[in-house]
């Protein structure tokens, strides 16, 4: 589980190459389709519940036995942190649809999201990814590249990283021990170092 760092509102001019508010110092980011947004203390029990959904246990480190007052705690914790944590949703309704975070690790950043059931096959993971990448390129994040890693048989997350513009990176694929068991996992990288907006 990966959770969350505060964002600070602002206006932002569009991109329209990626239609999106492209914000040079503010971490705020508004999409057409999608939003992220800080994620709060009354969105732990939403979290804590979509953890629940069998392919977010199949898929995800996320503990089955997960609760509203673990992740409040972890929401709590994570302010002011290093790492990036972001609420994926709904442009215009603001409706909650997904988790999307960063872990910094030197000169890379590890990403990792998910969808609520309801939402998935639409684009937005997607979209959020793309909003994200926009966001550090403008804010001048020291990062050389965006890393993540799949499941093996993760077919559908495999399919939002290629769209959002990684490329497979098999010399990091490899066995990894998660909840207790043995997955074999696909990696994917995006070099942040050329301008993604080209």
């Amino acid at each position: 589980m990966t959770l969350f760092r505060p964002l600070a509102r602002a206006r932002c001019p569009t991109d329209r190459r990626w239609a999106v508010q492209r914000c040079a110092v503010s971490d705020f980011v508004r999409g057409d389709l999608v939003s992220l947004r800080p994620w709060g203390v009354a969105d732990a029990q939403w979290y804590a519940d979509e953890s629940k959904d069998p392919d977010i246990q199949r898929f995800t480190s996320d503990p089955a036995d997960l609760t509203a007052e673990s992740v409040a705690a972890a929401i709590e914790a994570r302010h002011g942190g290093s790492d990036l944590s972001f609420l994926i949703v709904d442009a215009v309704t603001d409706r909650r649809l997904g988790n999307l975070a960063v872990d910094l690790e030197g000169s890379a950043g590890m990403v990792s999201y998910w969808m609520s059931s309801s939402t998935r096959g639409r684009g937005s993971a997607t979209s959020a990814i793309k909003l994200l990448v926009g966001w550090l390129h403008d804010r001048g994040e020291p990062l050389d590249e965006l890393r993540l890693w799949t499941h093996i048989d993760n077919r559908a997350s495999q399919v939002v990283a290629l769209r959002a513009g990684f490329v497979r990176d098999p010399t990091r694929d490899g066995l990894r021990e998660i909840k207790g068991a043995i997955w074999e996992t696909a990696a994917f990288r995006l070099d942040l170092r050329a301008d993604p907006f080209t």
